[in-house]
């Protein structure tokens, strides 16, 4: 997947640092975390944010129904790493050059799992986040996304 093929609902502040890497999930509502500078509480109607920024003591706080999110997605994205390759083809052998060419690399498998917000992505939250081993199966972070969505009755 790439961040064209993401969906609109894809956390856009995402910054690929790992989040509730043990994948744990409450069994029961009402539970809070932090993420960076914002702090989420769950009930069984809102959600409560509350933003600090840096040097900002209060910070701002603000509730939103869980009606106003989607769903609970997952996504598996890959890193695309840029690789640079030489070649020696026929002509650059007899004049003496390298040709570069271009490849793509895969690289890290990051899992995601968040509350996706209906119209904003700036909205949607990170629930789980992590690094996926290579030959980690994908069906765990569907497992996960599942625990929330019954947690949250998105089910």
């Amino acid at each position: 997947m790439t961040l064209d093929t993401l969906g609109n609902s894809f956390p856009d502040h995402f910054d690929g640092k790992p989040l509730n890497p043990e994948g744990k999930v409450p069994d029961v509502l009402p539970f809070q975390f932090t993420n960076g500078t914002c702090t989420f509480q769950f009930d069984s109607e809102y959600v409560h944010i509350l933003n600090k920024s840096d040097g900002d003591e209060e910070g701002v706080r603000w509730s939103e129904p869980l009606s106003a999110y989607a769903d609970v997605r997952h996504w598996v994205i890959v890193q695309k790493l840029p690789k640079v390759s030489l070649n020696r083809g026929m002509l650059s052998r007899l004049l003496g050059f390298k040709v570069k060419r271009m490849s793509v690399d895969m690289g890290h498998r990051q899992a995601v799992v968040a509350l996706a917000h209906k119209k904003e992505s700036w909205m949607s939250i990170i629930l789980f986040s992590r690094e996926l081993e290579k030959e980690e199966p994908d069906e765990l972070i569907e497992e996960i996304a599942g625990k929330y969505r019954a947690l949250l009755n998105f089910n």
